[in-house]
This record gives C-alpha cells, structure tokens and sequence, in this order.
C-alpha cells in the first residue's frame, strides 16, 4: 500500500498552500446527511488537505462549506487518508468535483 509521504513524493498538477480555515462538511452516513466541523489545512485549486473525521472513507463525496455560507459550497470527493499512527492520521486529501481552471 502507497503510503501518504510516498504520494507526496509525486510532482503535484497545482501549488499548494497553507491554510488554517475552519470549514463545514456535509456528508452521508448511515443513510443520513450530516455536518461536520473540520479545518482546511492546505488548498489548491485541484483541493484541499482538511482535518478528516471517522466517517471518511475513499470515495466518498463531500460538500465543503465555508463559513461565507453554502452558496460558496464545494463537492470534492475523499481520495486518501492518513494511516493510522502516521503524522497525517486525522488528515484526508480532497479532489474538488468541479475544479477552478488555471
């Protein structure tokens, strides 16, 4: 299994920047939508690096609220999570649906 610092190792599409933004996520759990408290920790224009909570699995698909409010709302879907004992364990990295362009 590919570990979260050997995917870092891979040249990145789109800079990155760092980030302490509280956010929202609304997610489906258990045939339910909820919403979650989390911290954008890095982004890009591709996505975001957020604070993951225990429902995040690969492949699921979130809206990310900013505090501007749900009309600035994003869909991203989880595409890894930190293992766990790793320094990236409470971390997921999201690929926005609907990417800017540049």
């Amino acid at each position: 299994m590919e570990t979260v610092s050997a995917i870092y190792a891979i040249p990145r599409r789109s800079v990155r920047t760092k980030a302490n933004v509280p956010v929202r996520l609304m997610l489906e759990y258990r045939g339910q939508m909820v919403l979650r408290d989390s911290v954008v920790l890095d982004l890009s224009n591709r996505g975001v690096r957020v604070v993951a909570t225990p429902e995040f699995k690969p492949g699921l698909v979130i809206q990310i609220i900013p505090a501007e409010g749900s009309r600035f709302a994003q869909k991203a879907r989880v595409v890894w999570i930190g293992p766990p004992g790793a320094s990236e364990e409470r971390h997921a990295g999201l690929e926005f649906l609907n990417p800017a362009r540049g």
